[in-house]
């Protein structure tokens, strides 16, 4: 009999549910992984919300106090959660369609440390 899937994490929205599908569907996760699983379609979803507000907003900009015109803060956050999104299904290791083996890279590398410039 073949298991059953767990439910979608609460909160999770069209997208993330169906990737939460998608990847239990076809692969057997650790516990750590489910939740970085979980962690990814909450991370859709945010950045599905994103897309909503952005696309019913005009204001891809704003004017702070002192004049200066910056990006939106959504804008920012999106670029953000991109990021985010991109270090979560990277850390899952799934393989990939053209190759059965799962990726043999190692854990993801701490922040290059600045070096003074002479």
């Amino acid at each position: 009999m073949a298991e059953r899937i767990p439910r979608t994490p609460k909160g999770v929205g069209p997208q993330g549910r169906k990737l939460w599908a998608e990847v239990l569907g076809e692969h057997e996760l650790t516990q750590a992984e489910l939740a970085i699983l979980a962690a990814t379609c909450r991370c859709i979803t945010v950045l599905e919300r994103i897309a909503d507000e952005l696309e019913s907003s005009s204001a891809l900009t704003s004017t702070t106090t002192s004049g200066s015109v910056v990006a939106s803060a959504l804008l920012v956050e999106q670029r953000m959660q991109a990021a985010s999104l991109t270090r979560l299904i990277a850390s899952l290791r799934l393989p990939d369609d053209s190759d059965a083996r799962p990726q043999r890279r190692g854990a993801a590398r701490a922040a290059y440390e600045l070096r003074a410039v002479r």
